[in-house]
């Protein structure tokens, strides 16, 4: 089968570009679990939230023989490191050539010759707006 390169590198940047994007998708998603929708009125459907809360009852500053209750947003005891797509290597056996146009194509070899795709992931640091975020509710308590 004749491919072109252009076709086949644009195919496989797409893949790994929408690969990325699921798992930013799904790291927001996770993040936006630890808050709840606030109903308040906006003129332009702006989306209020805010954070989910645990009470928790810690010795009181004044007297540690007695506990005050405070609100602890459970974002700020979570850790927010993501999953990213680090490194893409993919080795496909084919010949190269170019048709009488003078496009470069692939000749992919038959179905008995191996293919291999290698996909290393990466466990890194929150993003700046979400650390921020998680560093501005932790600020509160």
């Amino acid at each position: 089968m004749d491919v072109p390169l252009q076709a086949m590198i644009e195919s496989i940047g797409k893949s790994v570009s929408a690969a990325q994007q699921g798992l930013e998708r799904f790291t927001m998603s996770n993040f936006f679990d630890f808050f709840s929708q606030k109903d308040m009125p906006s003129a332009d459907q702006t989306l209020f939230m805010e954070a989910k809360t645990v009470q928790i009852a810690v010795p009181s500053q004044a007297d540690i023989s007695e506990d005050t209750v405070i609100a602890v947003p459970l974002v700020a005891l979570a850790h927010h490191s993501h999953v990213a797509l680090e490194q893409v290597k993919v080795r496909i056996n084919a010949n190269l050539f170019a048709d009488e146009e003078n496009t470069v194509k692939m000749q992919l070899n038959d179905a008995s010759d191996t293919n291999s795709v290698e996909i290393v992931f990466n466990v890194s640091a929150p993003s700046e707006g979400i650390a921020r975020m998680v560093q501005n509710i932790t600020r509160k308590l």
